[in-house]
């Protein structure tokens, strides 16, 4: 059975920039409802069983047909929730030892990159969906993807923004900007080095 991450921070350990009423709605009516929905389709296709999640959703094209839809929509929403809250720290620090050297060789520098997952979050990403830093190939890249699909390439997942209207709307309304900037001073860059690591 597929579980969420407990939290690892109180619901109003991220304010100012992400307040309590956001992160608890998040956290227990979103992330809840993708999970038990996922737990209920997976029980229903049994080539799934033992699986990861991650497998899963690589491997959609092994589910019948009529289930493929509600897997990947809360699969994904199970599993991106998943790393999207553990990316978030209320002690937020810049990017150290090789995450860094390959964030300076990969984007020029740390507020060369911030730009780039700040357009692609903003500007690229239409609607809903994420946008993330990944790695692959020995390199570090900016994608965005729609809804709660994974980016394409089954790349390593490093950091998702999350650009669903619940993950901002209660503090921000439509400033999506600065939801996003605000965003960056909460980034969890130990969880994402540690991601990094685990991917090579």
């Amino acid at each position: 059975m597929f579980e969420r991450i407990a939290l690892p921070y109180e619901y109003d350990a991220l304010e100012p920039y992400l307040n309590a009423d956001t992160v608890k709605t998040h956290y227990e009516k979103h992330h809840k409802t993708y999970t038990d929905n996922f737990n209920k389709l997976v029980k229903e296709v049994p080539e799934f069983e033992g699986k990861s999640a991650r497998e899963i959703l690589d491997n959609l094209d092994k589910a019948p047909a009529d289930k493929r839809t509600g897997l990947k929509n809360n699969g994904g929403g199970y599993y991106n929730h998943n790393l999207y809250f553990e990316s978030l720290t209320p002690k937020g620090a810049k990017p150290s030892g090789t995450l860094k050297e390959m964030i300076d060789r990969d984007f020029g520098g740390y507020d060369q990159m911030l730009e780039k997952l700040d357009s692609a979050a903003t500007a690229k990403l239409f609607g809903s969906g994420y946008a993330w830093l990944v790695s692959k190939n020995g390199k570090l890249d900016v994608v965005i993807s729609p809804n709660q699909d994974l980016p394409e390439g089954s790349p390593t997942l490093l950091l998702p923004i999350d650009m669903w209207e619940h993950a901002y709307y209660l503090k921000y309304k439509n400033e999506k900007k600065e939801y996003v900037k605000q965003f960056f001073t909460i980034i969890n860059w130990e969880k994402v080095a540690e991601r990094l690591e685990k991917g090579k």
